[in-house]
């Protein structure tokens, strides 16, 4: 297992984020469960794995991320930047988990890296306005 430098793949993450967005919002899905944070979910798992090995589970696990540290109540102190904030969240889901199936990351480096990206947010805030 390789061993990723998570911050600095969230900044490549960050560094393309706009770009990302808008490839999420041109997605067509059959699922209605797949709105605009799902699927910015579904293209960060793209990231190393095919869109195709996305599944239930993996909406599901990212749908109990973004209700709990990163819901709308708890990101309200963000202000202008909330919903950007859970949408680089919900990227960054997605990114870890296809590094998880592609055998990149192990359960407790997806750990790390979950405690990792409130701080990851909070240091680049600006990019964030």
């Amino acid at each position: 297992m390789a061993k990723l430098d998570i911050p600095e793949e969230f900044g490549r993450l960050l560094s393309r984020f706009d770009e990302l967005r808008a490839l999420a919002s041109s997605i067509s899905s059959p699922n209605p469960e797949d709105d605009d944070l799902i699927k910015l979910a579904i293209v960060g798992f793209s990231f190393s794995r095919p869109t195709e090995s996305w599944s239930r589970p993996h909406l599901e696990y990212v749908r109990r991320l973004l209700a709990g540290d990163y819901s709308v109540d708890s990101v309200a102190w963000w202000e202008s930047a909330a919903d950007r904030v859970r949408q680089f969240a919900a990227l960054a889901f997605g990114y870890l988990l296809g590094q998880s199936e592609a055998a990149q990351l192990s359960g407790d480096q997806i750990k790390m890296a979950l405690a990792v990206l409130p701080g990851f947010i909070a240091a680049n805030s600006r990019q964030f306005a």
